[in-house]
């Protein structure tokens, strides 16, 4: 039982002195406050490990793709595309190259988005756009080819030769399928990481007052 001059104290809660948070009982202050602190750290390293990654994504992507085109044009060089032949040549060489520049394109869609650079995703999207569009007009163009040339094979090279055409033509098609579907990412990524509007911060406002 209480006496009739002892203070109520049940349901008071003791006052920060100077601004700070009392330290609940058998807890160091020390301690406390860098366990509070440790959040803002945390994210500050995780920002600066994924800008690190996102370089290194970048330049790996920049090795996959050049290596590809550079391939390509070092092989089929110089360039005849009247003759067929050549023609039947590049085409094949293009389509192993599209597995790598594809893979080189999506890590360069990661890369951007983990450093969150809009202008980078913009033009990582026309690129990706302008090669798939690239690849579909190579893949007609093969498709016309094959034909052109399917009754001038032997008999004993006619499967062998149709089984090279129609796996280069759908290597060709998947990828250029695949960096179409990138642009459009590419341009909802850069969307994503816009940067908030003046709604967001009235909204903040309000709740504030």
């Amino acid at each position: 039982m209480r006496g009739p001059l002892e203070p109520r104290l049940t349901g008071l809660r003791p006052r920060p002195i100077f601004g700070r948070r009392p330290v609940p009982p058998g807890r160091n202050r020390h301690l406390t406050r860098d366990w509070e602190r440790a959040p803002t750290v945390a994210n500050h390293s995780t920002a600066a490990y994924l800008r690190t990654l996102g370089l290194l994504l970048h330049l790996l992507a920049l090795l996959l793709v050049t290596g590809a085109v550079l391939e390509v044009v070092a092989t089929a060089w110089p360039p005849r595309p009247s003759l067929i032949q050549w023609r039947f040549g590049f085409e094949g060489l293009a389509a192993q190259g599209v597995p790598v520049t594809v893979l080189g394109f999506y890590l360069a869609l990661v890369a951007a988005v983990l450093r969150r650079q809009r202008v980078g995703l913009a033009l990582l999207g026309v690129l990706a756009g302008l090669a798939g569009a690239a690849l579909l007009a190579l893949t007609v163009v093969f498709a016309l080819d094959a034909v052109q040339t399917f009754g001038a094979l032997r008999l004993e090279v006619v499967a062998q030769v149709t089984l090279a055409n129609v796996r280069a033509a759908t290597l060709d098609l998947f990828g250029a399928v695949l960096l179409l579907v990138q642009t459009v990412l590419c341009f909802r990524a850069r969307r994503w990481l816009k940067p908030a509007g003046p709604a967001l911060i009235v909204g903040q406002t309000e709740q504030a007052s």
